[in-house]
């Protein structure tokens, strides 16, 4: 039986590590989005995935408001 993650009607469109280590996917299925639990964890480098987008997410955030500060001072 193939992986449920190898099947090619599978998007994972988020994957998130819950605090017991088993990971939580939130994945499209036919069209259809279904939340699944995937015990054991997610590798290394997922979560440095992750990690980053989370980083690039929150400098985006800061930038944006750094913008908008920048432009109320000079009006």
């Amino acid at each position: 039986m193939p992986n449920e993650l190898e099947q090619p009607n599978l998007t994972i469109i988020r994957r998130r590590k819950k605090e017991n280590g088993d990971t939580k996917d939130t994945r499209l299925e036919n069209g259809q989005i279904i939340k699944t639990d995937l015990i054991g964890g997610i590798t290394p480098e997922e979560v440095n995935e992750k990690e980053v987008r989370t980083k690039n997410e929150a400098m985006e955030r800061k930038l944006k408001e750094e913008i908008t500060d920048f432009l109320a001072t000079r009006k």
